[in-house]
């Protein structure tokens, strides 16, 4: 996070595909085995729709379509020099067919896996338990995941 300009928020992107599992990602600095839903931040005078949909087709070649906004996650992020406020946009895009494959080489995304809603809970709880350097992240993280399992699973039922 850049200290003078903070990023004031993401686009989390729930991406099915068309037998309704959900595209995870890692990275090559995460820890081992730990994935999670791909997120974009908002550039200056960007939309959070145009940050999701620039940011899809940069980590997955995908020309998306939103479905609907499942969730905004409103925090306060500290860093050095003071507060700052970041929103979460959760968006639901409608299902895409084929695997995902990165045009934006500068991501290190290093694999894709597609899991059922009730597996974003799973991931979830991983990223909890995460410890040392990667805690606070995996914190972080876990919310919207729970967040976007809820709203699929009411959904399914609904």
């Amino acid at each position: 996070m850049d200290k003078k300009n903070p990023r004031r928020g993401e686009a989390v992107m729930v991406i099915p595909n068309p037998d309704g599992q959900v595209w995870l990602h890692t990275k090559s600095f995460y820890p081992t085995g730990v994935y999670r839903l791909m997120t974009g931040g908002l550039d200056p005078g960007e939309s959070a729709e145009q940050a999701l949909t620039r940011e899809a087709l940069e980590e997955t070649g995908f020309t998306i379509q939103i479905d609907r906004c499942l969730a905004v996650v409103t925090y306060k992020l500290t860093n050095g020099v003071g507060q700052h406020p970041f929103a979460s946009f959760v968006f639901l895009t409608k299902p895409i067919d084929g695997a995902p494959s990165p045009t934006d080489t500068g991501e290190t995304i290093e694999d894709f896996k597609a899991v059922p809603a009730e597996g974003l809970l799973e991931t979830a709880q991983q990223l909890r338990r995460l410890e040392g350097d990667f805690a606070d992240w995996g914190r972080f993280r876990a919310v919207t995941h729970e967040l976007a399992a809820r709203a699929l699973i009411l959904n399914h039922k609904g």
